[in-house]
């Protein structure tokens, strides 16, 4: 799952969402690096998801419709997907408009940016100033998207196949999505009431 995903999967609890936000870019086992315990939740939290997904039979099976072309980076193309896919499909999540809920947490997430990795500082930035997570819903953004990721890790890739590979099993990666976030939703659920 990408970042609206792991934005739309945290609580509605400011420095969960922070922990959840940065995940990413906090490696290894050993992350107390001064934060609460809450953002280190937050993190827990976007570990678990991260793992509940790359483990997903359905997820898997979407992983490797991309996988002949682009090996082990189908799972960033996967988790790019989903968050396109949701952003589609946002009005069956969510009461709260797309634009208010991205609004909303991209003005917590930059009253916290100071005390952010410089990766996570990067994608905000980014993020904000395209209005990416609001253009989800277009696949030439998605395409530029796996692009930018492919060039953050020096890997020249063309997005334009992932996109063509999405367009001709499309109804396919719906179906699993759907029934996925069902899971998901519940699975963080479980997740959120044992370690809070």
């Amino acid at each position: 799952m990408n970042y609206l995903a792991h934005l739309f999967l945290s609580p509605n609890q400011s420095d969960i969402i922070v922990g959840n936000f940065i995940g990413d870019a906090i490696k290894g086992k050993s992350y107390d690096l001064g934060y609460n315990q809450e953002i280190l939740t937050g993190i827990q939290l976007h570990r678990f998801i991260d793992s509940y997904s790359d483990n997903h039979p359905l997820f898997i099976k979407g992983r490797k419709r991309f996988f002949s072309e682009y090996r082990h980076f189908s799972r960033v193309i996967i988790d790019v997907i989903y968050d396109h896919l949701l952003s589609v499909h946002w009005a069956e999540y969510s009461d709260e408009a797309l634009n208010d809920f991205i609004d909303r947490n991209i003005q917590l997430l930059e009253k916290a940016k100071a005390s952010m990795p410089l990766e996570s500082q990067r994608f905000l930035h980014y993020a904000t100033k395209f209005n990416v997570l609001k253009n989800y819903h277009n696949l030439e953004v998605i395409a530029d998207v796996i692009e930018g990721i492919g060039h953050r890790i020096n890997l020249s890739i063309d997005p334009l196949k992932s996109i063509n590979t999405f367009r001709e099993n499309q109804q396919k990666f719906e179906q699993e999505f759907l029934t996925f976030m069902k899971e998901i939703i519940e699975e963080k659920t479980k997740f959120i009431n044992t370690n809070l």
